[in-house]
């Protein structure tokens, strides 16, 4: 793992945690070089989820995206980064859950935890 950083590639894990229902790890690292201090995230993969948008066009789901978009919503609300990848959580594993992914509903679900 490089530091974001540096890009110094060995560092020294501080602290491993289990986020959600354990299918997240996150850990807490600190460079050997620059002495910064950073987290990663680690994942199981699933199956593919693929959105289908209004216009009928299909594209891989992508929590990176759906993360930013709920960094971008909440710029202004004292959200902090944790809770945020814990309502990513939530919504990625109600839509894998789902039995039809192509529900509208999903696209129009409210977000309740994010509010402060």
């Amino acid at each position: 793992m490089k530091c974001p950083y540096c890009g110094f590639a060995e560092n020294q894990m501080l602290d491993k945690r289990e986020t959600g229902e354990e299918q997240v790890t996150r850990r807490r690292r600190e460079c050997f070089s620059c002495q910064k201090r950073f987290t990663t995230y680690e994942r199981i993969e699933t199956i593919d989820l693929v959105v289908v948008k209004r216009d009928g066009r299909k594209e891989a789901f992508s929590t990176e995206k759906l993360k930013a978009g709920i960094i971008k919503s909440c710029e202004k609300r004292p959200i902090t980064e944790e809770q945020v990848v814990q309502i990513v959580e939530s919504i990625e594993g109600q839509c894998a859950q789902a039995k039809d992914n192509r529900d509208q509903k999903h696209g129009h679900r409210r977000i309740g935890r994010s509010k402060a």
